[in-house]
């Protein structure tokens, strides 16, 4: 489909003013071009990328059409629909043009945002845009920016007593904070968490009380410490376990037993620390 009535054989003066655009009463750049393209030279490079130590990949049309295709299935089933605006955080990675095309077939709007926003940026986009979900990079700079209980309030406060925050205990230990100093900042903000141990250097997502530190071979979180901060502000909210690794390290045919043990932990929690 030609967008122009110019001829591309014409002089340049002529073409020039000729220049009209034809904008159909229906368009989808995703569809009307990608697709298009997709469909006529599916093999043709579309995009090359490169990162910081030099290495490069490239990427067909016909690729970028698959990986549209499930980055829209993705949004629809998180609940997207058209008109609804998505911020994207994804630096200059493939995975932002999977994902702005993704939104355009679904007919949501994509609001592209540099890396380097703070909590309090983002809040306000979050706020003014109607932003119904975040697609960020794994970023240190970001995650720094929404670990520390201080960027959380201005970040929650900022869009409305409908949000909430939810602690991630192992992460807060890597960040410095710790749980029980991120629970009593945070006081009747916190209604959710993700409960789980680390050794204080790695994020191994391993079931509470059995992360060691290498330095003081202890629990690399104060459990009790943090049970007592809970209580002091009132937690009435969800306890859920998240040790991903714990249950990888088991394989299938032991997760019924895993997930007995783990449950018999989170029982002993109550029991000990109330928490």
């Amino acid at each position: 489909m030609s967008y122009t009535d110019s001829k591309d054989s014409a002089p340049y003066e002529a073409w020039r003013d000729s220049f009209r655009l034809k904008v159909p009463s229906k368009f989808n750049f995703a569809y009307d071009v990608l697709g298009a393209i997709a469909a006529d030279r599916p093999g043709a490079t579309a995009l090359v990328t490169c990162d910081d130590q030099g290495a490069s990949k490239s990427y067909t049309f016909g690729e970028i059409e698959q990986a549209s295709n499930r980055a829209a299935s993705f949004f629809l089933r998180c609940g997207l629909r058209k008109g609804d605006a998505v911020l994207l955080l994804l630096r200059r990675r493939p995975e932002f043009w999977f994902a702005l095309l993704g939104l355009h077939k679904i007919g949501a709007v994509a609001v592209p945002g540099t890396h380097l926003l703070t909590a309090k940026d983002i809040a306000f986009r979050v706020k003014a845009a109607d932003i119904r979900m975040i697609v960020a990079v794994d970023s240190p700079f970001l995650r720094n920016h929404i670990s520390e209980a201080e960027e959380m309030i201005d970040y929650i406060d900022a869009l409305g007593p409908q949000y909430v925050a939810c602690l991630d205990v192992g992460h807060s230990v890597l960040s410095g904070s710790g749980p029980a100093d991120m629970a009593r900042k945070l006081g009747p903000r916190l209604e959710l968490m993700h409960a789980h141990e680390n050794n204080g250097l790695d994020d191994c997502h391993m079931a509470p009380m059995i992360g060691f530190n290498r330095k003081t071979h202890s629990s690399a979180i104060d459990w009790a410490e943090f049970a007592a901060a809970l209580k002091a502000v009132g937690y009435r909210g969800m306890f859920s376990l998240e040790p991903d690794s714990f249950f990888a390290g088991y394989g299938p045919r032991l997760a019924h037993e895993a997930a007995v043990f783990l449950y018999a932990v989170a029982r002993q929690l109550v029991r000990d620390y109330g928490v």
